[in-house]
């Protein structure tokens, strides 16, 4: 021990007398302060600090000493300064500071003892910023104790407590250091200078740290401030610093100084009241505001705050307004400016306020506000508001308009709606009195109105002081000071009375009537729409004031009377156009013109009357006839006749009576006048019928029309012509002379010419000529059937006329062979084989066979029709097999005696076909009709319009068709067998090989290419009994000779378009056979041009269907025999049975290709026809470029087979489509109410399937054959569709379109809805797989728009639902129910790709679950969605829909514990998120919170503390009472406020946790005393707060509080000898209740 510290104690301690602790404690030292220091030294050794409460040993900065206490209030602590926080910083307080010069380890120690843990246990205290600011804010305050911004400092006075200059230096260092982040806590303290500082300065302005800050530093360096400006700032709120002390540094200082800019005025500005600042600005000078509004045009940006600031500013100078001769000031609130560079009528006052644009300033401003600018024309236009009004007088008035008219193009230039404002003004005072507007009154220079209106010169024009200048004039007609063009209805019926009144007077003058009537009338020509009114229209067509004219005109004869002769004037409704002077002159009077739009406008017709026009033609037939008539007036007699000709042939109807009353003859035949009767206005160029008929002029043809019409006969026609030929006939019945048979006979020979060379249609029965062997002069006639013309040798004629059964008589020897071969005069041969004609029975329009046929084939453009059709009428047919042959064999060896020598150019490579079933005889009168089919009226048979057949002609144009015992060849064009074809309308023979056989034999090599094609044996060698079992086409493909010649069709067969028919068989492929009802076999043959035998062909494509088995199945393939039963049965009884016919099935068709064929096909070497000897490739090589490749590789195998299975369901409606087919017009069209569809399956293993889909929809039309229309569906759909004629296109129109319609939603929905049933049981069975229970619904979007029926129609049954076996639709995937017990998910959740997959997994899952076992829920994918509404079913599917309330109230929230946390999370966030008041009411009660904690388990939000909140420090993470923050998005502050709103505790806490909380804390303690203490004080401040809230339930609460041990208690403190109670618990209970 220190020796002089020891001798210190030792003499303390005997002068004292008494116990040490009693001394040091209770009895103050009255020592030196040195002795005080030595015991501090020596008391502060044994680091028992708390011993050093109650001495009186702490020595502070003001020499004196303090009492050691316990005491943590800031007014008792005593601070120990640092290097950081030096004593120099806090001037006056010394008596705050321990003592400097204490030894430093008395000081460590005493440092020591303010750091302890827990508790200090004395009142020492080391400066923090936070204690150093507390300080220096008191030093502050004690010197400036009042609240203005800015103070007086007088540095250094110490009776003020003013610090130094040094010291506010030194505390700004001590901020740049200390507090670079935020000076808030200094805040309304006076640091800041208003002058750069200076030692010797004894008074200063300080300005307080305030935010916002009124603070601007002017810097003149940078740019000079107006001095008259600095007085606006100050006096607008801001406190302007000339220039900064340099001791002010500081990052956050710019928040408190601000730069001058306009903008920061602006700040300053709005934040006094709006009151304040309007008296403020309007106590400025004019000058003040000028340069105020100068400087805020300097703003670079601006705010809506300031420009809110801005506007209401009474800185801006108003238009037209002073106030003592100075200008006044407005604000621009609500005020618009007069744009810079408008014009201003000087001295005029305005009534609205109007801000003047007097320089750049004001215009940047005004740009920058938005202010509307005003133009001159718009300001104009409130000056002409304001003189409609009565706001200016009549002289102001007269005066702006003055102005408005001088000025008016560039007015106009800048708005031309300014004419359109100024038009309306009544600003011309007249002399009565009255204002009129430029409108109302008459240009007076126009010489025309002049004339016009003599005399009423002071009622039409202006007056003079608008007329004087010729600038203000032209600006009046701009206005609208009208010209002749504008007079009105009125006007000119004025005039037209005055005329007439003229007219009436005693002495009329009338150069001056005619000249004003001549006035009107060119001013009415012009003006076509003057005249509106009916009473007008008809005054002026009644008055008497249009001059007649009095000159004829060159065309007119002069010896011809004209009324114009004696007549002046006249009104318009008894006169005519001068251009009708020829056709009426005579007995009108004409006016010299009328327009066309004065004709219109009244209604008029100048046109002559038909009485008129006939009385001058009578007038000019006696003129023809008198004297007066002359050679001279030849040319114009003509053109006059021909002018009233073309006037009568214009009015044939109006003139049809007048003309029958005629009594002279007045048709013109060149020489002379005749009756129409006897005259024929074509006559024959080549055919003279003279004596009979006399022929017209060509002069006077053009009027056929008129003499036509007047009886003449208009052209020689064949009908006349057949009459000349019965008058002969009739004629040579009697007697005639020499001379008169050889003139008939020889005009016949003419006639049988012309009717050839006019091809002519000449019936069979007409007369004709014959030869007479006794008498060849003698004329003789005979039907033409009976006749026969020779074409084989004369030699064998009387041979064959003696072995003739029948008479034979020849048509007369000069009537040459082509003659009577077109007359269809039978030839010899042809009498001979006897064969019976064929022809073609057309309905509808009747046109030539060949111009039909080869319309025909324009609607089957296909070539695959070909197969279609013969594949058609086989099915019809009832056969189950249908094959075809291409036939290569050119047969060049039996090209001779053919039946005719038009067969040679036909006799090559054919097309067969074969069925093995046999024509009917209603079958051959079915293939000879086009259009008109009798199978329309068979259920049963599918081709019903008679036209399909005729695809064959495609490739030929000779069909020959063999069945039983007929052969049947058709040759439309008539140039193959034209021989035997007596009528052109029947170009077809039938031959019967079981009555002529002996006949046909004499032509074997016409028939020899028959024999063994699909097994044909025609007797060619005897006489035998045949019958065809089956029944063959032969088609002769047509060669490029035919082609030149064919009129149905230029198209001619090669290489190419033989491989084109081979591919296109291939391409149908499946489709061909289908939904054929009985065809399940089809083969396509090839036979090689070398093969003398058709035997030897071989296969290309082989198409085979059978039916599979399936669980599934029911009924037979083809329900069609079992409709058309019942429909008969339904029409006959009028019962309807409940049951009607219906099949469901799988087939499955193998399409076999043997591409070796293939290969042969379109070998090069192997053509179907040779060139010319000179180029014999020539066809090959044109073959050789078309043709496709894609089946020459030799990678090809030789035999590929393509296999597909299908499941059909066909049904027959009995309802509306039923009736529909019953009804008259079904009966007709032979309508049958059955159809199905078709669905492509994929074969798996072990007889499954899975339903084939494609991205593009299969779905075809098929009226049991391929249609090639596509539906945009994925299934075929079939039946009896109303279809055009060639099978392309379904009828949308009329019967046959409502029956599509019908059809479509009755039958083909049914049978959809039918295979959908059938899907779901394969599935249910097990035959289906991974069937998706939407996989076959069609996709309204994909869908066309002829088929939306059927879309439609199939959601509509759908969304019926029920609880029937068929109505079950709808799966999950293990469940089938309908649309009854289906659920879907909203949109709103599923559209959104944060929650919409989680959402629907949850649905999914719970649903079943929600107390609705027989609920299912499924996927709904958008395009089923959009049927459905397409369908019109969205309310179904609304009903159906869980809404999102639906979703979370019964689904989510329910079961919310079971539900896997990435699936909750997202909806949980997004409830909370967006949808917090829609279900606030079940987050309350619901517990969906995962909270902190081992566990995360979810609680209610009420349970939840806020983290961050004042309460959140009674708890730990463990406790389980926060948000669990592993997930960032439950702890972000958005989602916390959310919470907080549900309940979760922030501030507060009930009693139940407070007294839980106090519960813990004796816990707590045990660990960590000192969070206890914490957590107990916390814990005491929320009761406090309770109980002086006065909470009725505090009594109770407090009572339990009472029993349980949270305080903590004191321990006994240093120097206290008494016993201390809480010394008797042990240290770790150190808390007591």
């Amino acid at each position: 021990m220190d020796e002089n510290l020891s001798e210190t104690v030792i003499n303390y301690l005997q002068s004292s007398g008494i116990q040490v602790a009693k001394t040091v404690r209770k009895c103050k030292h009255k020592g030196p302060a040195q002795e005080k220091l030595l015991l501090l030294e020596f008391a502060v050794r044994d680091a028992n600090y708390s011993d050093l409460i109650g001495l009186e040993l702490l020595p502070l900065q003001d020499k004196t000493f303090a009492t050691f206490s316990s005491s943590i209030s800031e007014k008792d602590a005593v601070y120990i300064p640092s290097e950081d926080y030096p004593r120099v910083l806090y001037p006056g307080l010394e008596h705050r500071f321990i003592l400097e010069s204490i030894k430093p380890p008395v000081m460590d120690s005493l440092k020591e003892a303010a750091n302890s843990r827990g508790r200090p246990c004395t009142q020492l205290q080391e400066l923090n910023p936070e204690r150093s600011a507390r300080l220096i804010k008191e030093i502050l305050s004690t010197a400036w104790t009042t609240r203005e911004f800015s103070v007086e400092w007088e540095p250094g006075n110490r009776e003020l407590k003013h610090p130094t200059v040094s010291w506010l230096k030194m505390i700004w260092r001590h901020l740049y250091i200390h507090f670079a982040d935020d000076l808030y806590t200094f805040e309304d303290m006076p640091l800041i200078p208003l002058v750069p500082l200076d030692e010797s300065m004894n008074n200063v302005t300080l300005l307080r740290l305030k935010s916002p800050s009124p603070i601007i530093l002017i810097d003149d360096e940078q740019a000079p401030f107006p001095e008259n400006l600095l007085q606006v700032v100050e006096k607008l709120g801001g406190v302007v610093m000339k220039k900064m002390d340099p001791c002010l540094q500081h990052p956050l200082l710019k928040k408190y100084i601000h730069p001058c800019s306009p903008s920061i005025l602006l700040q300053i500005m709005s934040r006094l009241s709006t009151q304040r600042l309007s008296s403020q600005v309007s106590s400025l000078s004019v000058k003040e505001k000028t340069v105020l509004r100068n400087y805020f045009a300097g703003l670079s940006d601006i705010t809506e705050k300031e420009k809110h600031t801005l506007l209401d500013l009474s800185i801006f100078e108003k238009v037209g307004g002073f106030t003592e001769g100075s200008p006044a000031f407005t604000s621009l609130r609500g005020t618009r400016a007069l744009h810079h560079r408008a014009k201003y009528p000087p001295d005029v006052k305005l009534s609205q306020s109007i801000v003047a644009c007097s320089d750049e300033e004001s215009i940047r401003l005004f740009k920058m506000l938005n202010v509307e600018q005003l133009k001159t024309t718009e300001c104009l236009k409130m000056i002409i508001q304001d003189m409609e009004t009565g706001f200016y007088t009549k002289d102001e008035t007269t005066k702006i308009m003055l102005w408005a008219l001088k000025h008016l193009a560039f007015l106009k230039n800048e708005n031309s709606s300014v004419i359109g404002w100024l038009s309306t003004l009544k600003f011309i005072h007249m002399p009565c009195g009255k204002s009129v507007k430029a409108s109302d009154l008459f240009d007076p220079e126009l010489e025309i109105l002049q004339q016009l209106f003599y005399m009423e010169e002071k009622t039409r024009f202006p007056t003079n002081i608008f007329t004087s200048s010729p600038d203000i004039l032209h600006s009046l007609r701009q206005l609208g000071l009208r010209n002749e063009v504008q007079l009105s209805e009125k006007d000119a019926l004025k005039v037209a009375k005055k005329i007439e009144e003229l007219q009436s007077s005693e002495d009329p003058k009338w150069e001056f009537i005619i000249k004003k009537a001549k006035t009107l009338l060119q001013i009415l020509n012009k003006q076509t729409k003057l005249i509106k009114s009916a009473d007008t229209q008809a005054s002026l067509l009644k008055l008497k004031w249009v001059p007649v004219c009095k000159e004829r005109p060159p065309t007119y004869p002069k010896s011809l009377a004209w009324v114009g002769d004696t007549l002046n004037v006249s009104s318009l409704s008894e006169m005519c156009e001068l251009s009708h002077a020829v056709l009426v002159g005579s007995s009108v009077a004409v006016v010299q013109h009328t327009s066309a739009g004065l004709k219109k406008s009244l209604k008029l017709t100048i046109e002559p009357q038909v009485d008129q026009v006939l009385q001058h033609l009578k007038a000019v037939n006696d003129w023809h006839k008198s004297q007066a008539f002359t050679t001279e007036d030849w040319y114009q007699f003509q053109q006059i006749l021909f002018e009233i000709y073309s006037y009568m042939q214009a009015h044939l109807e109006n003139a049809r009576e007048a003309m029958k009353s005629l009594s002279f003859d007045w048709v013109w035949t060149g020489k002379t006048f005749s009756s129409p009767s006897q005259t024929v206005l074509k006559p024959l160029p080549d055919l003279d019928l003279q004596p009979y008929l006399y022929s017209l002029p060509k002069t006077m043809r053009k009027f056929q029309k008129l003499f036509k019409f007047g009886g003449s006969v208009e052209e020689v026609v064949p009908s006349h012509v057949f009459d000349v030929i019965t008058t002969i006939q009739q004629r040579c019945e009697e007697e005639m002379t020499k001379e008169e048979s050889k003139h008939d006979i020889l005009l016949l020979i003419n006639i049988l010419r012309w009717l050839y060379n006019t091809q002519t249609p000449v019936d069979t029965s007409m007369h004709v000529p014959i030869l007479c062997y006794k008498d060849p002069s003698k004329l003789a006639m005979r039907p033409i059937h009976e006749c026969t013309y020779c074409d084989i040798k004369v030699d064998d004629l009387n041979d064959l006329l003696e072995d003739a059964s029948e008479p034979i008589i020849l048509v007369h020897d000069e009537i040459p062979m082509k003659t009577a071969e077109w007359l269809k005069v039978p030839c010899l041969s042809t009498r001979l084989i006897n064969p019976e004609n064929l022809g073609f029975e057309q309905s509808g329009q009747q046109e030539p066979l060949t111009v039909r046929i080869k319309n025909i084939l324009e609607e089957y453009p296909s070539v695959a029709d070909i197969f279609k059709e013969l594949l058609q009428n086989a099915d019809d047919a009832s056969a189950t097999e249908c094959s075809f042959l291409i036939d290569m064999r050119k047969n060049l060896d039996i090209r001779e005696n053919l039946l005719d020598p038009g067969m040679i150019v036909c006799h090559g490579p054919s097309l067969w076909s074969f069925n093995n079933a046999v024509f009917t005889d209603t079958d051959f009168l079915n293939i000879t009709r086009l259009g008109g089919s009798i199978k329309r009226c068979e259920a049963d048979k599918v081709g019903k319009f008679g036209l399909g057949f005729n695809s064959v002609y495609h490739i030929t144009d000779i069909p020959i068709i063999m069945s039983r015992e007929f052969m049947i060849m058709f040759d439309p064009n008539i140039n193959h067998i034209s021989k035997h074809i007596r009528d052109r309308s029947n170009p077809g023979i039938k031959i019967n090989w079981s009555k002529q056989q002996k006949r046909l034999r004499k032509f074997p090599n016409q028939f020899k290419p028959f024999i063994n094609v699909f097994n044909c044996q025609l007797p060619l060698a005897q006489d035998s009994p045949y019958k065809f079992n089956g029944t063959l086409f032969r088609l002769p493909f047509r060669t490029e000779q035919e082609a030149a010649v064919s009129e149905i069709s230029s198209l001619y067969y090669n290489t190419t378009d033989i491989y084109s028919l081979v591919d296109e068989f291939s391409i149908c492929g499946h489709r061909f056979i289908l939904f054929t009802q009985h065809v399940g076999c089809m083969v396509l043959k090839y036979l090689k041009y070398e093969e003398p035998n058709p035997a030897g062909a071989q296969d290309v494509v082989t198409i085979n269907k059978s039916v599979w088995s399936s669980k599934a199945s029911y009924g037979p393939l083809s329900i069609l025999k079992s409709a058309a039963k019942l429909m008969k049965k339904v029409a006959s009884t009028n019962k309807v049975p409940a049951d009607f016919p219906k099949s469901g099935c799988i087939i499955r068709v193998v399409v076999e290709e043997f591409h070796n064929v293939f290969k042969r096909i379109v070998d090069l070497h192997s053509p179907l026809f040779r060139g010319s000897e000179e180029d014999p490739n020539q066809y090959f090589e044109m073959a050789a470029k078309g043709v496709q490749t894609r089946r020459l590789t030799d990678e090809m195998p030789q035999r590929a087979a393509e296999v597909t299975s299908w499941l059909i369901c066909s049904c027959m409606d009995g309802s509306e489509a039923l009736k529909f087919s019953l009804s008259d017009s079904g009966k007709r069209l032979g309508l049958v109410p059955c159809g199905g569809v078709a669905v492509l399956l994929s074969e798996e293993e072990n007889r499954k399937w899975t339903v084939k889909t494609n991205s593009n929809p299969i779905g075809e039309v098929f009226c049991y054959l391929p249609l090639r229309i596509k539906t945009g569906l994925p299934v075929h759909i079939n039946g009896c569709f109303a279809v055009t004629s060639n099978r392309k296109e379904i009828w949308k129109t009329d019967t046959k379109g409502q029956w599509n319609s019908v059809f479509m939603r009755h039958v083909i929905v049914q049978a959809y809805l039918a295979a959908l049933s059938m899907l779901r049981s394969m599935a249910e069975s097990g035959e289906l797989l991974e069937y998706n229970y939407y996989a076959a619904w069609p996709d309204p979007g994909q869908v066309h728009d002829d088929f939306t029926l059927v879309s439609q129609g199939v959601y509509q049954e759908i969304s019926k639902g029920g609880d029937s076996e068929q109505s079950r639709f709808f799966s999950d995937g293990k469940t089938w129910v309908s649309i009854k017990y289906v659920r879907f998910l909203d949109d709103s959740l599923l559209c959104r790709p944060d929650i919409g997959p989680a959402a629907f997994k949850i649905f999914l899952k719970y649903l079943k679950k929600t107390g609705s076992q027989n609920l299912c829920a499924v996927e709904l994918p958008d395009w089923v969605k959009e049927g459905f509404e397409d369908a019109g079913c969205k309310g179904k599917l609304l009903e159906k829909t869980l809404t999102e309330r639906q979703f979370f109230s019964q689904v989510f929230f329910p079961h919310i514990q079971e539900i896997d946390t990435d699936l909750r999370d997202p909806l949980m966030h997004y409830v909370l998120n967006e949808k917090l008041e829609d279900f606030a009411s079940i987050l309350r009660v619901t517990p969906c919170i995962p909270c902190s904690g081992p566990t995360k388990e979810l609680v209610l939000p009420c349970k939840l503390i806020h983290p961050e909140g004042r309460v959140a420090k009674l708890y730990n993470t463990d406790d389980g009472r926060f948000p669990d923050e592993s997930s960032k998005d439950y702890g972000n502050p958005v989602c916390l406020v959310k919470l907080v709103q549900l309940g979760m505790v922030k501030d507060d806490l009930s009693w139940e946790d407070l007294i839980e909380r106090a519960h813990s804390v004796i816990e707590l303690n045990e660990s960590d005393h000192s969070a206890a203490c914490f957590r107990s004080s916390i814990i005491l401040s929320l009761v406090d707060e309770k109980l002086k809230m006065k909470d009725p339930e505090a009594s109770d609460h407090l009572e339990t509080l009472q029993d349980i041990k949270f305080l903590p208690f004191l321990t006994r403190p240093a120097g206290f000898s008494l016993p201390w109670h809480g010394n008797s618990f042990l240290p770790s209970n150190n808390v007591l209740s």
